[in-house]
Formats: C-alpha cells, sequence, structure tokens
C-alpha cells in the first residue's frame, strides 16, 4: 500500500489505531514507541536485559495499559511467564 496512493490490497489492511496503540509523541512532538509495546517485542527473546525492563516497568503500568499488554502477551506469546507477573 502506498501512503495517500490508490493502491490497497485486501493483504495490506493497516489499522490507524494500532499505531496509536504502540506509539506516542510527546509535548514537543517527537514520536516515541510506548512501553508495553517495547515490552511485548522484549518478551520473545527473554534476554537478561529484557527482563530486567519488565521488572523495572511493568508494575508501574496503569491497569489499563497492563491489560492490554496481558492480552497482547496471551496472543503472540500464550503461555509466557510474564503473564503471571502482570496484574
Amino acid at each position: 500500500m502506498r501512503v495517500g496512493g490508490g493502491d490497497h490490497s485486501q493483504s495490506d489492511d493497516w489499522e490507524p489505531s494500532v499505531t496509536h496503540r504502540v506509539a506516542g509523541h510527546t509535548a514537543d512532538n517527537i514520536p516515541f514507541l510506548k512501553p508495553e509495546a517495547v515490552l511485548l517485542c522484549k518478551a520473545q527473546a527473554r534476554r537478561p536485559k529484557d527482563e530486567a525492563d519488565f521488572a523495572a516497568f511493568a508494575h508501574l503500568l496503569p491497569a489499563a495499559v497492563s491489560a492490554w499488554l496481558r492480552l497482547a502477551l496471551e496472543q503472540a506469546h500464550p503461555g509466557h511467564y510474564w503473564l503471571a507477573r502482570l496484574r
């Protein structure tokens, strides 16, 4: 799919809300990845540094964000050991 173009196929379906879900902008309009999206990506590797990031940040996530991460982990990595540690 071309951005702003007319070439679009069924296989190119793109949900703008997905980008909204994983990315944000600071007050100065600087883009960043949201912590829950970063943790979801880190879940697949199970490296010590990813475990340290999860331990440092998972408990700081608001309940709704934690619920989103739990659902995303259940879908992307069923049975992942972080699931038991999310509230």
